[in-house]
């Protein structure tokens, strides 16, 4: 029973982290599709907690030598649409996805310029629920240093966070003990 009141507890103290703003994730490195190309997509993992609502961003480390900033506007359907994804590298070898979070999405603000770097349009292919585009970077001599396959809108949903399964995980348990501890003194189950 005593171990049923620490799992109880586990899950309350998960729920209450809930609430507070989560550490941002780490940088993880990008997955490497082939060499020299590169794929991040909208997951959880890279999800960082200190974005603006309403914008999810994901970001990942890649090892290139693309010294130059570079910005890019996802577009879902044709140039005149609101975007539906920021691309960048923001730092060198640190690429971010910035995605719109609203349900149905709404769009973000296209841009022209970002820090007086010109802002390049990429179309999407793909459906609503799976968007995708092919992001080739190259150099002052039209050389390819780097391919990068964008994924927005991953199928399936947001994965829920750890806290959440944790949440749910503990307090189910802690239910279950309950239940039967009503169950053994005679009383009916929610009957107090």
């Amino acid at each position: 029973m005593q171990w049923l009141r620490c799992l109880g507890l586990v899950g309350i103290l998960a729920g209450a982290s809930l609430m507070l703003p989560s550490v941002a994730s780490a940088v993880q490195p990008c997955t490497v599709a082939a060499p020299g190309q590169f794929r991040i997509e909208e997951t959880t993992f890279f999800q960082v907690s200190t974005a603006q609502d309403p914008t999810e961003i994901f970001q990942c480390s890649f090892a290139a030598p693309v010294l130059l900033p570079f910005f890019n506007d996802l577009m879902e359907t044709t140039i005149g649409a609101p975007v539906s994804d920021y691309f960048d590298q923001v730092f060198p070898g640190i690429v971010q996805l910035r995605s719109d979070a609203h349900n149905p999405e709404i769009g973000l603000e296209p841009r022209a310029t970002v820090g007086l770097v010109p802002v390049t349009r990429v179309l999407e292919n793909g459906g609503e629920g799976s968007n995708g585009a092919t992001i080739v970077i190259n150099d002052h001599f039209g050389n390819t240093i780097a391919t990068f396959f964008v994924i927005s809108d991953v199928p399936g949903g947001e994965i829920p966070e750890p806290s959440t399964m944790l949440l749910v995980g503990a307090a189910l348990p802690a239910i279950w003990g309950i239940t039967r501890r009503r169950g053994r003194s005679g009383l009916p189950v929610g009957i107090s």
